[in-house]
């Protein structure tokens, strides 16, 4: 049937003010070009690392593009337009992405910041906290020690006496504290008092090995330790006495907890004194906390990473990597016009007082931690969980912000699937809710142009699609997913991921779920964030907009490249390392002579100037026939699966793919491939510890005709509907693994990244038997 021109523009504006409940306008398509040659150092533009001071780099960087610097060392200057554009260098033009979006400064996008933007100590901000929002509540704490809720004003105090009862044993600015605990209000306070104290914190995990914490400990030149509990000070004990001897002062967090072994009063006449976390509180109240003059070039922190392979490196991050992070984040434009104005004042996505972000990742990770210094210097609240109650504090606190890694949201999916086909009429209703939904979601989707580059014609098929779709969504809504967002608290602004890639069938869910998820993209080495997503701009399968200067090298030559081509990922700014502690080697390595650090991770800047990481340089697997494949995207399409809970892909120098596979037993007992006597012997086997059991169970499982249908089944379908596959890309081969990759067992890094060498090694035999002739 013909459509007039005027009909089709008229549902076309029609579908977009629909939407518009959901999303806001676009921003502008621009992007800018920069040359890879050194620019000058002048108003915005950003001077090369390693010259001049860390203030002086935060006044004249870009922040976040058209940004203001620190105000009050930069104020009245401008960022260099986002359009603007200079010659190629070096036998081509290069692209430097920042984008076109117009993020401005916090006060721009309508945000209330409680701490000044001129800050150049980030123990600064409980001072601008006390003053400004002095009875909010600042944290609680249900589960760690004594049940703890406490204002602003009272965490000044308590980081003050904390931090004084430090001095009284003797540490002083520029020393460094291993602080090796997890997440905890007490953490929180022993963290901040060390660096109020103008020292460095070296953190780690309680549950690391020791023979890392002891590396760490060491590696590090800490002068104290602040351990979780006794289990930790004694374990190091057991790794390096001499080291521990040699220590000014050992703390302990949790005295209480128990089962913890009773504390050895001394190691020896000369050993460091061993006190508890309110005993240096107690000596902090007899003294007069000494607050040094901190400076933007200082150290704040070291954060070892563990890395798939060799010794974790010590990431140095000065105060003003964390100070420029905890400023300059947003996940919302400058509203243009009086209609995106009111919209802003209506909604916004960021921390306000008595807003509440519930925490369930370590705090000492990046990724949190930089989370909780945003959202405290907003006045908001933080509630400290754990993966048991996790669920719990959700409804009883009803959190306005999550944070968290892809793996709990997609926890949270799964949880929700179960439940819908626990009842073969809700089973029923829900997939028709669902197809009707994801033809919404792709027509809104076009419509809005998150899709990429569509035609005028696409989009007027979408538009009418939307039409249709739209009033059954809102049914579907009404019956089903109001009641995913009530189950998270009914009342999220924003769920804020990172880590690892998060599956598109779960951005689907939280999408229909009206549940906006901010997916972000960083390293330990840039302080978390390098570029995320906006609520303008949440256009899925990339990671966003950049925070920094991006740009695109080519894996061998290092030349810049242009647009829509893969390279690997290098980025500049203000919230890049410092460097590797007392390793320039290392750090030659990643960082260039113009001050861009290499991530290692490959990516392609689309025609917006948006990110989207493809895999990781290292991990590319080469096939016998020259063929490159990046097993993250596959990887990441197989576990959508039920029937997949970890994949591994494998290859290198072979003539095609196989797999190392965990299975949910749960999914493969329900398909009919096992049966309940399976799962009794397998269970049994875990708690026996008896690998060799469970390993022969696996290879007997994995030739299972049934096993071996339905997996292969699942794999093909899923590998094939990925965009851009090629025949290469077939997995043609599996092993079950019935021991799932864990931190604990060595096979995920802290960030549950898939530890490769670790998992080939340990899985040698299965690997070799795949490609047996």
């Amino acid at each position: 049937m013909a459509v007039s021109m005027t009909t089709a523009r008229a549902a076309l504006t029609l579908a977009s003010l629909l939407s518009a409940t959901l999303v806001a306008g676009l921003p502008e398509r621009t992007t800018s070009v920069g040359a890879r040659t050194q620019r000058p150092h002048a108003a915005g533009a950003l001077p090369p690392r390693g010259r001049g001071t860390a203030s002086a780099r935060l006044a004249f960087s870009p922040q976040r593009r058209r940004a203001v610097g620190l105000a009050g060392a930069a104020r009245g200057l401008r960022a260099v337009q986002s359009s603007s554009a200079v010659a190629g260098s070096e036998g081509g033009a290069g692209h430097i992405a920042t984008t076109g979006v117009d993020l401005a400064r916090p006060q721009d996008r309508l945000e209330k910041l409680i701490v000044p933007t001129d800050m150049t100590a980030l123990g600064d901000i409980w001072d601008h906290l006390k003053d400004k929002v002095p009875d909010k509540i600042c944290l609680t704490d249900d589960y760690h020690g004594d049940k703890a809720e406490m204002t602003f004003k009272q965490v000044w105090e308590v980081i003050n006496d904390f931090g004084a009862g430090l001095q009284k044993l003797d540490l002083k600015k520029g020393d460094k504290v291993a602080l090796f605990s997890d997440n905890s209000h007490r953490w929180l306070i022993a963290d901040n008092a060390v660096i109020r104290c103008g020292a460095a914190s070296a953190v780690r995990g309680s549950t690391a090995p020791g023979e890392e914490l002891a590396y760490i400990m060491g590696h590090s030149d800490s002068v104290g330790l602040i351990a979780e509990n006794y289990k930790v000070y004694e374990t190091l004990l057991e790794k390096d006495r001499g080291l521990v001897k040699s220590l000014k002062f050992i703390v302990i967090l949790f005295p209480e907890n128990d089962g913890d072994p009773p504390m050895p009063v001394s190691l020896d006449s000369e050993g460091p004194k061993v006190v508890t976390f309110q005993e240096v509180i107690d000596m902090g109240k007899t003294t007069t906390f000494q607050k040094p003059v901190v400076g933007l070039d200082d150290l704040a922190s070291l954060i070892y990473t563990s890395g798939t392979t060799g010794k974790p490196k010590g990431v140095m991050l000065n105060h003003a990597q964390f100070i420029h992070q905890m400023l300059y984040n947003t996940m919302q434009t400058k509203p243009k016009g009086p209609i995106q104005f009111i919209k802003r004042l209506l909604y916004t996505s960021h921390p306000r007082p008595d807003d509440v972000f519930v925490s369930i990742l370590p705090s000492w990770h990046i990724f949190e931690r930089v989370a909780e210094y945003w959202i405290l210097s907003r006045g908001a609240r933080i509630v400290y969980s754990t993966i048991k109650q996790f669920r719990n504090d959700i409804q009883k606190w009803r959190p306005h912000y999550l944070v968290a890694v892809p793996r709990l949201y997609e926890t949270i999916y799964q949880g929700a699937e179960k439940k819908f086909k626990a009842k073969a009429s809700t089973a029923k209703l829900v997939g028709f809710f669902k197809k009707i939904g994801a033809k919404y979601l792709r027509a809104r989707r076009n419509v809005q142009g998150f899709e990429g580059p569509t035609s005028l014609f696409s989009k007027i098929k979408s538009a009418i699609t939307l039409l249709f779709t739209t009033p059954l969504y809102w049914i579907s809504d009404k019956l089903v997913w109001s009641k995913i967002r009530n189950g998270l608290g009914g009342r999220v602004k924003v769920a804020i991921s990172g880590g690892s890639a998060l599956p598109m069938y779960v951005e689907d869910f939280f999408d229909l779920a009206q549940v906006p998820i901010i997916v972000g993209y960083g390293l330990t080495e840039t302080t978390a964030p390098i570029a995320n997503r906006l609520i303008q701009l949440n256009q899925r399968g990339t990671t966003g907009v950049p925070v920094s200067e991006i740009r695109i090298v080519h894996p061998e030559t290092g030349a810049v490249l242009p647009p829509g081509e893969q390279g690997v990922v290098e980025c500049r700014g203000n919230q890049v390392m410092a460097g590797y502690y007392k390793d320039i080697e290392a750090t030659q390595k990643v960082m260039s002579k113009d001050g861009f650090f290499s991530t290692g991770d490959l990516g392609v800047i689309n025609e917006r100037g948006i990110l989207k990481i493809t895999g990781r340089q290292k991990d590319t697997i080469v096939l016998l026939n020259g063929e490159n494949v990046e097993p993250q995207p596959i990887e990441e399409a197989l576990v959508a699966s039920p029937v997949i809970d970890q994949v591994m892909l494998a290859g290198q120098d072979a003539n095609f793919l196989s797999a190392l596979i965990v299975p949910s037993l749960d999914a493969l007992l329900e398909e009919g491939a096992i049966d309940a006597s399976d799962v009794t012997e397998i269970n049994d086997l875990k708690e026996n510890g008896d690998e060799e059991g469970l390993e022969a169970l696996a290879a007997e499982l994995s030739s299972r005709k049934a096993v071996e249908l339905l997996v292969n089944n699942e794999m093909n379908l899923l590998n094939r509907a990925r965009e851009g596959f090629r025949p290469d890309e077939n997995v043609r081969k599996f092993r079950l693994v019935l021991s799932p990759f864990t931190m604990d067992n060595g096979l995920l890094t802290q960030t549950l990244k898939v530890k490769r060498n670790e998992v080939s090694k340990k899985y040698k035999s299965l690997l070799e038997e795949m490609y047996a002739r």
